[in-house]
C-alpha cells in the first residue's frame, strides 16, 4: 500500500497520506503523544509509540483503525523487523521486543542511556540502538535478543538518527556533527561523513544507496530558508545535494518503490514531498489551518472600538482534528488574548451493509450510522431508490453528531408495487451546510422458484414412481426453504427425501409416490418466508393393458377341449402376466393347425 504515516503529537492521532495522490485520508486515534511510527508491510500494520506514555498503538492499514494497544514502556525509537514480525521500541536503557503475531513482549535487551534511533538489518537479523546520552551503538542479536556490541560513536545520535541498508550491510548514524557509517560485518565505524548540521531524523533509500539527513537550525534560532535535507551518496560517503523543506524538519519517509522522500516540518505543520530523480520538492501537504488577521493594526481613540476580521484557511490536505488559536492585542496598555477554537471536520455515513437482498413484495429497511470523523454537525438525511416512484421513509431526518458521538437514521423503503425481480440503487445522502456526502445501497429483490423433472407421474398398482423436485434461487436468492408434500384424494402416499434445504443457487428433493388405482393431483410447496410456492403434480395409478380376457373362439364359441384348449383356458386364470403368456401361445399354436384344416 502506498501510504505515508505522520504521529501528530499534538492531536495524539496518526495522519494517514495516500502517497498517490499526497491527500489525507484519515487521522487515526492512537497513544498520548504519539512520537515514533514504523510500518510492517507484511502484515498491514503500523505501530506507534510515545515517549510520555505507555502503550503501543497498533493500527490496520486495511480499515485505517486502531486495532489493539499493547502494554508497553514508554518508548521515544521504535523500528519494525517484517521478516521475523517483531517490534523493537526503546526507551530508559531497555530495548524492549514485542511479537507481532501475538501483540505480547517477548524479550527486553539492555542498552545505552536515552535511546533515540533503532535500525533493522532484516538479512542479518541485527538490532542497531543509537544512545543519545552514552554516544554508542548497541548490536544486538534479533534471534537471541543478546547485545553482540556496543560502537562508540563521536557525538550523540540524534533523534530517529539510525538507519540500516541491509544490501551493503551498512549502519548509518545521524550525530550532532558527522554522519558515521558501521560496517555490519565487523560492528566498526568505517567512515565519518563530513557533513555539518543540525540533523534529527535519517533514512536509507537502499535502491538508490543513498542517505537522507534532515537538518533542523531554525529549531535553534536559524532562518526557516535554512532548514534542509541533506542527501548523501553512500557510494562515495559525499553529500550530493541540499534540497530547502519547511521549518524544523524531524521525521523522514521513504517510498521504496517510487523512491520518493517525505519529510515532515513541525513548526509550519507540512510534509515536503522530494522527488530524488530531480531532487527537487514536488508537492507540499500542509497538515494544518492557517490563521490571519486583517488589519493586522487597529487604531482605537479613546472609549472607541476597532475591528479586524480573522480569517482560518484549511487547504485540501489539511488534517482533521480540533485546533486552539490564540489572538492577542498589543498596545502600550497591557496585552489581552482570547482563544478560538476550530474544528476541522468531516462526517462519514455508513451503512449497515451495501447489499439488500429483499423477497419480491415485501418491504425492506436499512440502518445509516452518521459519524463525526472531527468536529460537531447537524446533518439532514434524505434518500431515493434512482429511476423508481416508491415511497422512501428516512427516520429520524435530522441528526445531530460529533466526537465520540455518532447517530443513527433507518430508511424504509416500500417494494410492494416492485414484480419484477432486478437489481435497484437506493442512494442516500446527508447535508450539513453547504457540506454533503452520500453512498449508493444495491437493492437486490430475490425470489426462488421450484419445478418437476417431469410433468405428471404415472404408477403401476403395487409399485412406486418417483420425480425430481429442483429449487431454484432468482437474482441471488439465499435462505432456508422447506418443502412440504400433500395429495388428494385420500389414498395415495407421497414423500420427499429432503424436506429442508439451504438455498443458495440450485437444491434439490426427490417425491416418491404409491398408491391404489386412481387419479390424484400432489402439491408440492415451498416456503421461506414470506415467500411462498407451489408446484402441482398429476398422478395417474392404472392397471396396464394387455390380454384384456378369453381369446374369441368365433363368434363367442368357448375354447375347445382337449390339451390345446385346457392349456389356454388354465392360463386365464392364472392373472395378467399369465394371459399375456397364454395369448402369445395360443396364436402360435393356431398358425400350426391351420394347414390341417386346409
Amino acid at each position: 500500500m502506498n501510504r505515508v504515516y505522520v504521529a501528530d503529537w499534538q492531536s495524539s492521532s496518526l495522519t494517514v497520506i495516500d502517497g498517490s495522490t499526497n491527500n489525507i485520508i484519515a487521522s487515526i486515534p492512537v497513544v498520548q503523544r504519539p512520537a515514533g511510527v514504523a510500518v510492517n508491510p507484511n502484515t498491514n500494520r503500523t505501530y506507534v509509540t510515545s515517549d510520555n506514555y505507555r502503550g503501543v498503538s497498533v493500527v490496520d492499514e486495511i480499515s485505517n483503525t486502531l486495532e489493539y494497544t499493547i502494554d508497553a514502556p514508554p518508548a521515544l525509537a521504535i523500528a519494525v523487523n517484517p521478516v521475523t514480525n517483531r517490534i523493537y521500541t526503546a526507551g530508559g536503557t531497555t530495548l524492549t521486543v514485542i511479537d507481532g503475531s501475538t501483540n505480547t513482549i517477548v524479550g527486553t535487551a539492555t542498552v545505552g542511556f536515552v535511546p533515540t534511533g533503532i535500525g533493522v538489518n532484516t538479512v542479518t537479523n541485527r538490532i542497531y540502538v543509537g544512545s543519545q546520552n552514552t554516544n554508542d551503538v548497541t548490536v544486538i542479536d534479533g534471534s537471541t535478543d543478546a547485545v553482540l556490541a556496543t560502537i562508540s560513536v563521536p557525538f550523540m545520535p540524534a533523534l530517529f538518527g539510525v538507519d540500516v541498508n541491509p544490501t551493503t550491510n551498512r549502519i548509518y548514524v545521524a550525530n550532532d556533527g558527522p554522519i558515521s557509517v558501521i560496517d555490519g560485518s565487523t560492528n566498526t565505524v568505517i567512515a565519518n561523513i563530513p557533513v555539518s548540521g543540525t540533523f534529527t531524523g535519517l533514512a536509507v533509500n537502499p535502491a538508490l544507496n543513498e542517505v537522507y539527513v534532515s537538518d533542523q537550525l531554525s529549531y535553534y534560532g536559524g532562518p526557516p530558508p535554512a532548514d534542509k535535507l541533506v542527501i548523501i551518496n553512500a557510494t562515495s560517503n559525499s553529500q550530493i545535494a541540499n534540497v530547502t523543506v519547511g521549518a524544523v524538519p524531524s521525521g523522514i519517509g521513504v517510498d521504496q518503490i517510487s523512491g520518493t522522500v517525505y519529510v515532515d516540518n513541525e513548526n509550519s505543520d507540512t510534509m515536503s514531498v522530494i522527488d530524488t530523480s530531480t531532487l527537487t520538492v514536488v508537492d507540499t501537504i500542509i497538515l494544518d489551518p492557517a490563521i490571519s488577521a486583517s488589519p493586522s493594526i487597529v487604531t482605537l481613540s479613546s472609549g472607541g472600538t476597532g475591528t479586524s476580521t480573522v480569517t482560518v484557511t484549511t487547504y485540501p490536505k489539511t488534517k482533521l482534528g480540533t485546533y486552539y488559536f490564540y489572538l492577542y492585542g498589543n498596545s502600550s496598555a497591557g496585552v489581552h488574548s482570547i482563544t478560538l477554537t476550530l474544528y476541522v471536520g468531516d462526517f462519514a455515513l455508513v451503512p449497515a451493509s451495501s447489499t439488500l437482498s429483499v423477497p419480491r413484495g415485501s418491504n425492506a429497511s436499512s440502518v445509516i450510522t452518521i459519524s463525526s470523523l472531527a468536529g460537531y454537525w447537524a446533518v439532514n438525511m434524505s434518500a431515493l431508490i434512482i429511476g423508481q416512484n416508491l415511497n422512501v421513509g428516512v427516520s429520524p431526518s435530522t441528526i445531530s453528531i460529533g466526537p465520540g458521538t455518532p447517530g443513527q437514521s433507518t430508511i424504509t423503503i416500500d417494494l410492494s408495487s416492485l414484480n419484477t425481480i432486478a437489481n435497484y440503487t437506493l442512494t442516500i445522502a446527508g447535508t450539513s451546510g453547504t457540506w454533503s456526502h452520500s453512498i449508493n445501497i444495491l437493492i437486490r429483490v430475490v425470489d426462488f422458484s421450484i419445478s418437476a423433472s417431469s410433468s405428471g407421474l404415472t404408477i403401476q398398482p403395487g409399485s412406486s414412481s418417483s420425480v425430481l423436485v429442483t429449487a431454484s434461487s432468482l437474482n441471488g436468492f439465499s435462505g432456508t426453504t422447506s418443502l412440504v408434500v400433500a395429495s388428494a384424494p385420500a389414498g395415495l402416499s407421497c414423500n420427499l427425501n429432503v424436506t429442508s434445504i439451504m438455498l443458495t443457487a440450485l437444491a434439490y428433493s426427490q417425491l416418491t409416490c404409491s398408491g391404489p388405482a386412481g387419479n390424484y393431483t400432489v402439491v408440492v410447496t415451498g416456503t421461506s418466508l414470506p415467500l411462498v410456492h407451489s408446484l402441482v403434480i398429476p398422478v395417474t395409478v392404472s392397471q396396464a393393458s394387455g390380454g384384456g380376457g378369453p381369446p374369441s373362439g368365433g363368434g363367442g364359441t368357448p375354447p375347445a377341449e382337449g390339451p390345446q384348449g385346457l392349456l389356454i383356458y388354465t392360463a386365464f386364470i392364472l392373472g395378467d402376466l399369465a394371459v399375456i403368456a397364454a395369448s402369445v401361445l395360443y396364436f402360435i399354436r393356431v398358425r400350426r393347425q391351420r394347414p390341417v384344416h386346409a
